[in-house]
């Protein structure tokens, strides 16, 4: 189970986009603000204050979990989609790296150097 927090987690709305989105079980702590926590943890382990970060998040309980609902298959479906649409708009973020930001035209990449 993967565990989520932040603002964006006291939405409903959000949290079972994030678990329809990742196709997975998530966890979301009643603490809604766990960045802090996380980072302190990862220093404990490193200290060796604690064995692993397994054993310490059971210091962090869990108010709701959510498992992916009907839209997850849209998701799946779509991923590869999203996946080759870098590969297809690279001509673009090219002419993009391209655009002179002073004069607003494009630059001879091959004068610039690029």
């Amino acid at each position: 189970m993967m565990r989520a927090t932040g603002g964006f987690a006291r939405s409903a709305l959000w949290r079972q986009i994030l678990t329809d989105t990742l196709g997975m079980e998530v966890g979301f702590p009643a603490a809604h603000e766990g960045s802090g926590f996380g980072a302190a943890l990862l220093g404990m382990e490193a200290l060796g204050l604690v064995d692993t970060i397994e054993r310490a998040s059971g210091l962090v309980a869990i108010e709701e979990r959510r498992s992916p609902g009907a839209a997850a298959a849209t998701y799946a479906a779509l991923l590869p989609v999203f996946a080759s649409l870098s590969d297809a708009l690279e001509p673009a973020f090219q002419r993009l790296r391209d655009l002179d930001p002073a004069s607003g035209r494009l630059r001879d990449a091959r004068r610039a150097g690029g």
